[in-house]
């Protein structure tokens, strides 16, 4: 989850790929430097409920970051090395829709038609 995705005006992003409270992360003024052969992955995001696509990415990234420990610099691959670079397009920011081919904005239409309607409440 990015800052920004809150309405947030700070550079921050938290990840926690398996659900486990120790397993969280949290990211300060990051930055970072996807690498490596590109695989494609399976995506949603919270801000778009409902929708997913195969979305291309590095499999590696580096990130360079403040945390609540102090700075960090550490290489990931995997799913964690897929939502580090998920929630670094937030703070760009950059929507993972953006990152859609043709056949996945089509094969989502109907439910972004659905999501862009919907009322704020």
């Amino acid at each position: 989850l990015a800052g920004p995705q809150l309405g947030w005006n700070v550079n921050l992003f938290i990840i926690n790929v398996t659900g486990r409270k120790e397993d969280e992360r949290i990211y300060f003024s990051p930055t970072i430097t996807p690498y490596g052969p590109t695989d494609t992955i399976i995506e949603g995001s919270l801000s778009f409920p409902g929708v997913a696509a195969y979305i291309k990415r590095p499999e590696q990234v580096k990130i360079v970051a403040e945390t609540p420990n102090g700075k960090i610099e550490e290489d990931h691959t995997g799913i964690l090395s897929q939502a580090i670079q998920h929630e670094y397009d937030h703070l760009l920011p950059m929507l993972f829709i953006e990152r859609m081919t043709p056949a996945d904005l089509r094969r989502n239409k109907q439910k972004l038609r659905q999501l862009r309607e919907r009322p704020l409440d």
